[in-house]
């Protein structure tokens, strides 16, 4: 097994001089670069198999897609979004029933085939994409996964959001040969039968362990989600004692999500978490990044939040279902086109054309009350009620404050037609890159 080395304080300065030297740093202003700096002085840099880790919502230094990304701050500071990050469902199958899940909800139907989603990356890819994320249902169950990893060239990093179920030792070693960058392994809680309760599936604790044994076995970076209740957060000691567990299994990154009012959650305001919740993950994600027997942590509460990156969903963030609907984030459902219908260039067009800047929160809350007053039985909301929800909530205009990335990077607020927005940002301005996708039309 690889074994990886943490870097913090001044053992992290040569790396961070090398990453000062890439040439796509030079292109911005310096007090961009210094602004970057002191945003991610509270990451916890992993070294491992000779590139660098940040963490899992960057792609790892040096590759072209770590490149590529810092290409993405030219433009997202300009105020042209672009789909910088993008999680795929390649379909809907799955035998868990997971108590947060944001897809259960979603239509049955048709997977998208393999050629209708190699033709998705290679635009996402010519777009600026530089982190591609596999997710579903659970994307095991598709037995032509590891061609579709494949087709994720090196602009990209490409991240793999399963269970562990049905994962065995030749499926893991035919992943890291298609060029896997990480996989990211659902696992709740350090104590089985909970973690089987909150997954809705008996067995699935054991899966778990199993599927980081595995891929830690074929030298894969190994990052966990954690879906924690209000309760595990609140109660003293109990993501000490779920973070000191998987520090025994070698795992090198735990992303702790916030759950989002959608999905089997629509309607749930109760669970929703508060700021207190909220301000104990914050607080727990740079303690336990100063700690470097401990996994890099990185809570969704201070990565999506004012401090960090925000809520950038469609503006630098992307989702599209196993039925070819693109929607903001995985967690916001609603839609702005479908593949089968239409070129993802001109439906990404359009909804910029409403996410035309990033917000300090998660919006998919905000209209979460409208969502369940318009929901039929199935989401995605239709394109007609969804373009409702955005004109009478624009994601844009509504009193947040800019997140410190953006804020950092330059990007300024401005009055447009008697609102306030951003400085840079373009209302439905034709979208413009240096690189014409290679695949566009209907399927």
């Amino acid at each position: 097994m690889l074994k990886s080395k943490q870097m913090r304080g001044i053992r992290r300065v040569p790396v961070t001089l090398r990453i000062l030297a890439n040439k796509e740093i030079r292109r911005l202003p310096v007090k961009v670069v210094l602004g970057l700096s002191e945003l991610f002085k509270n990451s916890k840099i992993t070294k491992f198999a000779g590139k660098y880790y940040m963490n899992s919502f960057t792609p790892p230094y040096p590759s072209p897609a770590f490149t590529q990304f810092l290409k993405s701050i030219r433009y997202l500071r300009s105020g042209q979004g672009i789909p910088v990050y993008t999680d795929i469902a390649i379909t809907k199958v799955c035998p868990y029933r997971c108590w947060h899940c944001s897809y259960q909800k979603r239509e049955v139907g048709e997977d998208r085939s393999l050629e209708q989603l190699k033709r998705l990356i290679g635009d996402l890819l010519d777009m600026g994409g530089c982190i591609i994320g596999i997710t579903g249902g659970e994307p095991l169950t598709r037995r032509d996964l590891p061609e579709l990893i494949a087709s994720i060239d090196e602009r990209a990093a490409s991240l793999l959001f399963t269970t562990g179920f049905l994962l065995t030792t030749q499926l893991a070693g035919q992943l890291k040969e298609a060029g896997l960058t990480m996989p990211i392994i659902s696992l709740d809680h350090y104590k089985k039968e909970v973690h089987d309760e909150l997954r809705g599936y008996k067995g699935a604790f054991e899966l778990a362990i199993d599927a980081i044994k595995i891929f830690k076995e074929k030298g894969f970076y190994v990052c966990l989600t954690m879906a924690p209740t209000k309760d595990v957060v609140n109660v003293k000691n109990e993501i000490h004692k779920y973070l000191t567990f998987v520090q025994e299994l070698g795992v090198h990154e735990v992303r702790i999500a916030v759950p989002s009012l959608s999905g089997n959650l629509l309607g749930k305001s109760e669970l929703e978490f508060g700021y207190n919740e909220r301000q104990l993950l914050n607080e727990l994600n740079l303690y336990y990044n100063t700690k470097t027997n401990y996994p890099s942590v990185s809570s969704f509460s201070l990565i999506e939040g004012k401090e960090q990156f925000g809520c950038g969903a469609g503006y630098h963030f992307c989702f599209i279902d196993h039925l070819g609907n693109v929607c903001p984030c995985d967690v916001s459902p609603l839609r702005f086109g479908n593949i089968n219908d239409s070129a993802f260039r001109d439906i990404w067009r359009k909804m910029t054309g409403y996410f035309h800047s990033p917000r300090s929160s998660c919006y998919s809350n905000v209209v979460s009350k409208s969502v369940q007053e318009l929901f039929e039985g199935y989401l995605p909301l239709s394109q007609q009620s969804s373009e409702e929800i955005v004109k009478k909530m624009p994601p844009t205009v509504v009193e947040y404050e800019l997140p410190d990335f953006y804020r950092k990077i330059g990007f300024k607020k401005r009055r447009i037609d008697g609102v306030e927005t951003y400085e840079n940002s373009r209302f439905n301005q034709p979208f413009t890159h240096p690189k014409r996708c290679s695949h566009e039309g209907k399927d």
